[in-house]
């Protein structure tokens, strides 16, 4: 049995199948929960937080697996699809952090945690940028390693490269659709060619691109 919260995940309800909801907050969801501390929830492991038009009956309930609850909230997506790009990524975060009180309230959770991550949020400005797979030791020392700007209508994927822990510069590789699913695909083995070449093959072996270290 689950003791701490180990995920969440913001979606819109099937209603709202047609909006691109979950693709533009799927970078939230995961900065959120990187800027969480850990939560006690006594056997609750995930917490899905859907975005509906209406709510009626019980916002919570369980899903399949004993450890997953569903939260529904209500959220207007009219405002929503009218705002710009930054006040979406506000509305979402607000809906998001508004809904994981709420449930903390009902479960009898610490709901200060859910504070602390959305003030960071904040002060990161939505910035989620992150290292996407493990460093990769090339023929002189140096590293190189998959790097992530994930943001809510891209993720632009980088090469990183250092040595003896001193970075020397980053190469932009390629774009993905705003979904970690997305970057996992494209993201696959990282090798070097030559002493300042390496190269970046997706999961599927479909796709290559090359890059060198910075000169």
């Amino acid at each position: 049995m689950a003791k701490y919260l180990t995920d969440i995940g913001l979606y819109s309800s099937l209603e709202e199948h047609n909006v691109n909801f979950a693709w533009e907050t799927n970078f939230l969801e995961l900065l959120f929960f990187d800027c969480l501390p850990k939560v006690e929830t006594k056997g609750i492991s995930k917490v899905v937080v859907t975005a509906c038009r209406s709510v009626s009956g019980d916002p919570l309930k369980l899903i399949v697996n004993p450890d997953v609850i569903e939260y529904s909230g209500v959220f207007d997506f009219d405002a929503y699809q009218k705002a710009d790009k930054a006040s979406r990524k506000r509305m979402a975060l607000d809906f998001l952090f508004g809904s994981l009180t709420q449930v903390a309230k009902i479960k009898g959770w610490d709901s200060i945690p859910f504070k602390v991550a959305f003030e960071e949020v904040l002060a990161k400005k939505f910035v989620n940028e992150r290292v996407w797979g493990k460093p990769v030791t090339g023929p002189v020392r140096m590293k190189a390693q998959t790097w992530c700007h994930f943001d809510s209508d891209k993720a632009q994927i980088y090469v990183v490269f250092s040595q003896m822990k001193k970075q020397l510069g980053r190469v932009f590789v390629t774009e993905a659709k705003p979904s970690i699913s997305c970057i996992n695909k494209i993201v696959g083995k990282l090798e070097w060619e030559t002493e300042r070449d390496v190269k970046l093959t997706s999961r599927d072996g479909l796709s290559s691109w090359r890059c060198s270290v910075p000169a």
